[in-house]
């Protein structure tokens, strides 16, 4: 749909929304490095247990940069305390999302028969932190939330995922290209230019959830939906 709710659109209005408030993204992500270079560093069979303990947990920075998103995008100035702040206080409910999120799309896709129905329950639950966060649902409400407002939009709703994150690990994987190695150091500077762009891929993910409540309720106009702070 053209306009101010498009994709470009959207993703020029996630960076400009970075762009003005660099500081307090960045601080909001920070905690971000330490469990990515965690998951990077994780040899042998530990990998495994570490990487799935690291996406539950990183659920947390996550919320809070769903919150400071919602914040900026709305007129605000976020900040560290308060995004946190917010988090800390639906930590249960983010946490009980991601793991019914997760659960369902690990289980689903651990086999090649399952994979098609793992990949439309994590396109259609991907934004139950948003509806607990922006909301104050229930993890369940949250989650019919999702799948309601994805309903009728799931292919726009899975390249919109897919397109940002793709294009965002470019930049990832420069340093690793560059010095044609995966040593400790080098993975440490991936984890790091990742982090630096999460705030741009969750503050568009989370705008992209407020079109879809606009398109749900039938007033995408070119603002965006209020939501309950």
């Amino acid at each position: 749909m053209a306009g101010r709710n498009d994709l470009g659109s959207l993703l020029r209005r996630s960076l400009e929304t970075c762009r003005d408030h660099p500081i307090a993204f960045v601080s909001i992500a920070a905690p971000f490095l330490p469990l990515e270079v965690a998951a990077a560093l994780a040899r042998g069979p530990w990998h495994l247990v570490t990487s799935i303990g690291v996406l539950v947990v990183s659920q947390l920075p996550f919320a809070a940069l769903v919150r400071a998103a919602s914040v900026a995008t709305h007129g605000g100035k976020p900040s560290f305390g308060d995004s946190y702040a917010a988090v800390l206080t639906r930590a249960r409910d983010i946490l009980e999302v991601t793991i019914r999120h997760l659960g369902a799309t690990l289980l689903l896709t651990a086999s090649l028969v399952g994979m098609p129905w793992g990949l439309n329950i994590f396109v259609r639950w991907f934004f139950g932190i948003q509806g607990v966060v922006l909301y104050s649902l229930t993890p369940k409400d949250a989650l019919r939330f999702s799948s309601q407002i994805v309903k009728g939009s799931w292919w726009r709703t899975f390249m919109a995922l897919l397109i940002p994150v793709t294009l965002g690990q470019i930049p990832v994987w420069v340093p690793v290209v560059l010095f044609r190695s995966f040593s400790p150091l080098v993975l440490v500077m991936s984890a790091l230019v990742g982090v630096v762009l999460t705030p741009f891929l969750i503050c568009f993910y989370t705008l992209w959830f407020f079109r879809l409540v606009d398109l749900r309720n039938g007033t995408e106009n070119g603002e965006l939906s209020a939501f309950q702070i």
